[in-house]
């Protein structure tokens, strides 16, 4: 009976609800630009919090997984790697969340880097064919490409 009680409070200490508070696995953190946010990817959804602290905000909500969040020059537009369609892809979406926009959609994996200083231009590596070396492009947040 000791046995059993034993394992039914290790249950109980191991349960998720606990340990909500303290979420680990934050991946690829984020400054903005201006300082005053972090964005990083959590459970494959990208998420914002304030740098002094402060709960922290879901910016993607999709059942795809959003990684590497990248900050516009103007801390407003998130660009980020996810793969909604099959193979990962580059979106951006306003900073305080919203509907995100498609802006390649190639065949191998895009994942992004920056945007240009003047926030025209989304810089991404990709593995367009394998075993080829990755490549360093960029694309308009308009997503067509020049």
């Amino acid at each position: 009976m000791k046995l059993f009680k034993s394992f039914l409070i290790c249950i109980a200490l191991s349960s998720p609800v606990l340990h909500a508070n303290n979420p680990l696995w934050l991946r690829y953190p984020a400054f903005s630009p201006d300082g005053r946010q972090i964005a990083f990817g959590y459970k494959g959804d990208i998420y914002t919090v304030p740098a002094a602290g402060g709960e922290a905000r879901q910016t993607t909500v999709h059942v795809a997984h959003d990684y590497m969040p990248v900050w516009s020059p103007d801390s407003r537009q998130i660009a980020f790697a996810s793969d909604r369609f099959g193979n990962f892809d580059i979106f951006f979406v306003p900073a305080n969340g919203g509907i995100a926009s498609r802006l390649t959609a190639f065949s191998g994996t895009e994942s992004p880097y920056a945007f240009t200083p003047d926030g025209k231009y989304v810089v991404f590596g990709a593995k367009i064919q394998a075993p080829a070396a990755s490549a360093a492009l960029s694309i308009p947040r308009n997503g067509r490409i020049i």
